[in-house]
């Protein structure tokens, strides 16, 4: 599977528009079960410690499934790693090219490295997320 980062779209600062509602229709692409994609988000985005937070981490592509944890203790960084942990998983069943999309570029080389010769151990010892960039490496290998 390989994993491919997307840089995070800004939104215009021209002020609110007006939003229309349309029902949501399947997609008409070919993605032969291969293409999943995955994000986080936390509400509210900007929160000092000790606030009530709500992450999300949402994955789609063949299914979809969307994970909600609400606690004091969390940031947006678990909802984009457990997204893309949810989509290692789900993807592992299906054909060995599929691609993993995300906008979470931190993670993305040390998922490639992961599969090489390249020892990863000692970064990711040092990053944010430490437990979470582990299990992705050991299922990003796996795959």
């Amino acid at each position: 599977m390989a994993l491919q980062g997307r840089k995070r779209a800004t939104a215009a600062k021209d002020g609110p528009k007006k939003r229309s509602c349309f029902p949501l229709q399947l997609s008409q692409l070919p993605h032969n079960d291969r293409t999943w994609a995955s994000d986080g988000s936390m509400i509210p985005a900007a929160s000092a410690l000790g606030d009530a937070k709500s992450v999300i981490a949402a994955l789609t592509g063949p299914k979809t499934i969307v994970l909600s944890m609400d606690s004091r203790n969390l940031c947006i960084l678990q909802g984009e790693l457990m997204g893309q942990i949810l989509g290692l998983i789900l993807s592992s069943t299906g054909p060995k090219d599929a691609s993993l999309y995300s906008d979470l570029l931190n993670s993305v080389c040390p998922i490639e490295d992961s599969r090489s010769s390249i020892g990863q151990e000692a970064k990711l010892r040092n990053m944010n997320g430490h437990s979470y960039y582990c299990w992705i490496s050991d299922l990003a290998r796996e795959i």
